[in-house]
C-alpha cells in the first residue's frame, strides 16, 4: 500500500543491478510509466536510459529524480506516446544545440578564438603544453563516457555532471583530483560560452569538487639545507640549481631561464620561465619578481665564473633540457645522503625545494605578504599548499633572516 504514494519504487535485481519502477503519483502519464517499463523509449538520450540498470543504489535514485524532472520538462501535458514526444534542450542560446564533445574539442584548439584571446587581448598566452593535454582529457575521459554521447550542450545538466564523476572513479580510477581537472576542462569552456550570453545556464554552477586526498610534498631539514651548501658535489651547477629552488624559491622552468644579466646588487630578477616546446615565456601566472640572493647562492654563482646568456646552457642558444634538472637534484641529494628510496618515501622532488623554501622563510621570522611575494604567489591561501611550519620588501632583511636561520649565532 506504501509504494502507491511513492512516485518510484527501486529494487536491486538477482544480477546486482538496480531496476526502477514510476508511478503515475510522480506526475508522469501512465504510458509514460508504462514505456519506462518496457523500454521503450526511442528518443530518450543515453545519459538518461543508463539509469534503467545502474550498479547501485544511490545511482538509481539520483537517476530516477533527474529522469521525472526531464520527462515533466520534455513531454507534452498529454502525449499518446513517449515515443512521439520530441527532446528539446533544457538549456537555451546560440549553442545550445552545438554538440557538447565537439563544441570541448575545438574549444582547447590551438587557434581557437578562445586562446588566441588570451594571448592577444588578455595578454596571458595559456601554455601549448596545458592546451594540450586538457584536449586530451576530453578525448580520453569525456568523449569516451556514454552517458555524454551525442548529447547538445543545451542538454548537459548538473546531474549528468555528477554521474559522469561517478563514472570517471569508479570505472576509470581517476583520483580526486583527477577528476577535478577534467571537469575544469569542461567547465571553462560552458562558463565561456555561458559569458558571453551564448548559453542561458551553467549547469557546472551547482556541481562540488570531489574530494582530493592530496599527499604533501616532502621538505629538506635545515640541517639538509645547510649540508647543501658546503657538501662536495660533482658539479658547482648542481649545487646551485638546488640552492636556486631552496633558498630563492625560483621553480624548474625560471631557473632554466635564468640569464647572467638577470643578476645584480645582491638581487635576482626573475623575468624568464623556460617551457620544453614553447622556450620563453613569462614566469608562471605573471609572477615576475625580484629576490634576495643568500651569500650560499652569490658563492655558487661565482663558481660558475659568470658571462652571457644562460646561466645552465644547453646547446643551440637554449637552456639544459628539464631532464637534466631532476638528474642534478637527485645527484645533489646523493650528495648528502638522501638516496633514491629515501627520495621516494619521503616524496621530495626540485618543485618541493620550493616549500622548503617557504618554510625556512617562516622559521627566520619573514612574514606571510613578504614569502608571497618571493614566492610568486598570487594568493595568499596558496601559502597553505606550501608551508610546514604553523604559523615594500626589505631584501637585505630577508636576505640576512635566511641566512640566520641557516647559520645561527
Amino acid at each position: 500500500m506504501s509504494r502507491v504514494a511513492e512516485p518510484y519504487h527501486v529494487y536491486k535485481r538477482t544480477d546486482n543491478r538496480y531496476r526502477v519502477t514510476l508511478y503515475p503519483v510522480s506526475g508522469l502519464p501512465v504510458s509514460v510509466c508504462a514505456a519506462w517499463m518496457s523500454k521503450s523509449f526511442a528518443n530518450l538520450p543515453p545519459e538518461l536510459a543508463q539509469y534503467r540498470e545502474p550498479r547501485s543504489k544511490a545511482a538509481a535514485h539520483t537517476g530516477t529524480t533527474l529522469l521525472i524532472e526531464y520527462l515533466k520538462r520534455q513531454l507534452s501535458p498529454a502525449p499518446t506516446t513517449v515515443t512521439s514526444a520530441a527532446i528539446v534542450p533544457v538549456n537555451t542560446g546560440r549553442l545550445a544545440d552545438i554538440g557538447l564533445v565537439k563544441y570541448l574539442l575545438d574549444f582547447w584548439r590551438d587557434d581557437s578564438a578562445y586562446i588566441r584571446k588570451k594571448a592577444k587581448v588578455d595578454g596571458e598566452a595559456l601554455s601549448a603544453t596545458y592546451v594540450k593535454a586538457n584536449r586530451h582529457d576530453i578525448e580520453t575521459h569525456v568523449k569516451t563516457y556514454p552517458g555524454l554521447r551525442g548529447l547538445s550542450i543545451g542538454e548537459l545538466t548538473a546531474g549528468m555532471i555528477e554521474d559522469w564523476k561517478l563514472w570517471a572513479t569508479e570505472t576509470r580510477g581517476l583520483s580526486g583530483r583527477r577528476v577535478n581537472a577534467v571537469i575544469s576542462t569542461m567547465r571553462v569552456p560552458v562558463r565561456y560560452a555561458v559569458r558571453r550570453q551564448e548559453l542561458a545556464v551553467d549547469p557546472f554552477a551547482p556541481v562540488e569538487k570531489a574530494r582530493e586526498r592530496l599527499r604533501e610534498r616532502g621538505v629538506l631539514t635545515k640541517a639538509e639545507v645547510e649540508a647543501l651548501t658546503h657538501a662536495p658535489m660533482k658539479s658547482d651547477r648542481d649545487r646551485l640549481v638546488v640552492l636556486l629552488a631552496a633558498l630563492c624559491g625560483m621553480r624548474r622552468g625560471e631557473a632554466r631561464g635564468l640569464r647572467w644579466e638577470d643578476i645584480a646588487d645582491g638581487v635576482i630578477r626573475i623575468r624568464h620561465n623556460w617551457i620544453n616546446n614553447e622556450g620563453d615565456k613569462r614566469p608562471k601566472r605573471g609572477s615576475e619578481r625580484t629576490v634576495p640572493m643568500p651569500r650560499a647562492v652569490a658563492d655558487a654563482l661565482d663558481k660558475l665564473g659568470g658571462g652571457d646568456g644562460f646561466v645552465f646552457p644547453g646547446v643551440d642558444d637554449t637552456p639544459v633540457g628539464a631532464t637534466w634538472f631532476k638528474c642534478a637534484f637527485h645527484r645533489a641529494m646523493a650528495a648528502i645522503g638522501i638516496d633514491g628510496e629515501q627520495i621516494k618515501a619521503r616524496h621530495l622532488t626540485y618543485h618541493g625545494l620550493r616549500h622548503t623554501y617557504i618554510t625556512l622563510g617562516r622559521m627566520a621570522g619573514i612574514n606571510d605578504p613578504t614569502i608571497q611575494a618571493l614566492a610568486g604567489h598570487k594568493s595568499g591561501r596558496m601559502m597553505e599548499h606550501y608551508s610546514h611550519v604553523p604559523q615594500v620588501l626589505d631584501y637585505n632583511e630577508a636576505r640576512e633572516k635566511l641566512e640566520r636561520v641557516l647559520t645561527p649565532g
